[in-house]
This record gives structure tokens, C-alpha cells and sequence, in this order.
């Protein structure tokens, strides 16, 4: 149920991401923006898989979940790496997208967590 609810959210957070760049006229490529927006839903996605692992395993545990979030931290540097190290000042707008929708991901993420532990 929450892989469903997980890409009903990508839909909405691709969607506003590319209205918000065709209506402020950011210098940011569509196709771009779309791999940006894939790679946020798929390490969310593995990360969800991973803590349910977990949770199968009656082992989730503190320490599984700072794995899961220094994994998914780790992976967006190294996504982000080729674009830093070739850093020019046009790759700002793409950096604060790439942040502004990570967060919107972790948000999601902290949402359903909460809703969880309230059942």
C-alpha cells in the first residue's frame, strides 16, 4: 500500500517541480529534472523495502535506521558528485532543486512514519 501512496507522490512532486520550472523560467533541463526526480523516488523506494526488511526480521533497531539514512545520504553524493566537481554557476539552480525535492521526500517519509506509529 505505501509503494502505491509513494508513487502517487512522485507524480505530484514531478509535476510541481516541472511547473515551478516552466513558470519562473528556471535554467534547468526537463529530462534532468525527471532522472533527478527518478533517483529520489528509487533510493526513498529502497529504503522503504529496506526498514520492511527489517521489520520482517523483528530486528529493526535504531542502527538499521541510521544504516538506511546514511545509505540514502551517501548515495545522493555520490549522484550529485559528477555535478560538483565540474561546478559551474548555472548548476546552482539544479543543486537547490535537487534539495528542494529531496527534502519534499524526506518529508513524505516522516509523514508516514508518523502515521505508522500512530496505529
Amino acid at each position: 500500500m505505501t509503494v502505491k501512496f509513494r508513487g502517487i507522490y512522485f507524480f505530484i512532486v514531478l509535476i510541481i517541480n516541472f511547473s515551478l520550472i516552466f513558470l519562473i523560467k528556471l535554467d534547468v533541463n526537463f529530462s534532468s529534472v525527471f532522472l533527478l526526480n527518478l533517483f529520489l523516488f528509487s533510493i526513498s523506494l529502497i529504503g522503504e523495502l529496506l526498514k520492511q526488511y527489517f521489520i520482517k526480521l523483528k530486528k529493526l533497531a535504531t542502527t538499521h535506521l541510521l544504516i538506511i539514512n546514511f545509505l540514502r545520504i551517501f548515495l545522493c553524493c555520490l549522484f550529485l558528485l559528477p555535478i560538483i566537481l565540474n561546478y559551474q554557476k548555472s548548476d546552482n539552480t539544479y543543486i537547490y532543486n535537487f534539495f528542494i525535492c529531496y527534502f519534499l521526500y524526506l518529508f513524505y517519509d516522516i509523514i508516514m512514519q508518523s502515521k505508522n506509529q500512530i496505529k
